[in-house]
């Protein structure tokens, strides 16, 4: 049987494998981007903050709320073929920028929805 050490050990092993998951994939995204994204110019639109509410524990089993900031920017850009498309960045925990900021995007020409903004 579990005791609350037990339980705390499995929580903190499965969140060590979420947040390894979530590398991982963050870094295959950045070089499939590398590999085949198209680079150009675009423009921040917008900027908003999105909050991730998580438990997290505190010791002896408890519970704590912890609450996280992701921002999510709108981006606008021409396509190479001269088409105008305004999308969003996936969130991250980095402020992407201002409105108005001009930015270096990738997008992928088979969905150009589906942008990395590149640092």
């Amino acid at each position: 049987m579990l005791n609350g050490y037990g339980l705390f050990g499995i929580f903190v092993v499965i969140v060590a494998i979420l947040m390894l998951i979530s590398v991982i994939s963050d870094q295959a995204d950045a070089r499939w981007f590398a590999s085949n994204g198209v680079s150009v110019r675009g423009e921040i639109v917008d900027v908003r903050a999105k909050w991730t509410n998580t438990m997290v524990p505190v010791g002896n089993g408890a519970m704590a709320p912890n609450s996280h900031r992701r921002y999510v920017a709108t981006v606008r850009f021409t396509t190479t073929d001269g088409h105008v498309v305004t999308s969003e960045t996936k969130p991250s925990g980095r402020r992407p920028g201002s409105p108005g900021d001009s930015v270096q995007v990738s997008y992928d020409p088979g969905d150009p929805s589906h942008l990395r903004l590149l640092r």
